[in-house]
């Protein structure tokens, strides 16, 4: 679905390029480009997927890496290993993750 792909591109790339303006390069273009093209390829729901378990991903791994003092508050944390991680488990269990999701509505 051509639609749906150039939606996921637009949304998911506007959405992190809002967040490097925002976070004056907090995030970097890489993860734009990368979460631009990941859009394209998964669409709109799959996309918003991707993005939430990024995020998510993100946060319990830095959590850890910071409360085991591997990193400190100012150490750059690349965010682009959780995005494909993210990918990847859209891919495997994106629709059961969505499925699960809505049961528990």
């Amino acid at each position: 679905d051509l639609i749906g792909s150039l939606l996921g591109l637009l949304i998911a790339g506007g959405l992190f390029l809002a967040i490097v303006v925002i976070s004056r390069g907090g995030m970097g273009g890489g993860d734009v480009t990368l979460i631009g093209a990941l859009g394209f390829v998964l669409g709109v729901k799959y996309i918003l997927l991707n993005i939430f378990l990024s995020f998510i991903l993100g946060a319990i791994i830095s959590i850890l890496l910071l409360a085991a003092k591997i990193k400190n508050r100012k150490d750059p944390i690349p965010f682009g290993p959780f995005i494909v991680l993210g990918f990847f488990i859209t891919v495997l269990r994106g629709q059961d993750i969505i499925n699960l999701y809505f049961s528990l509505l």
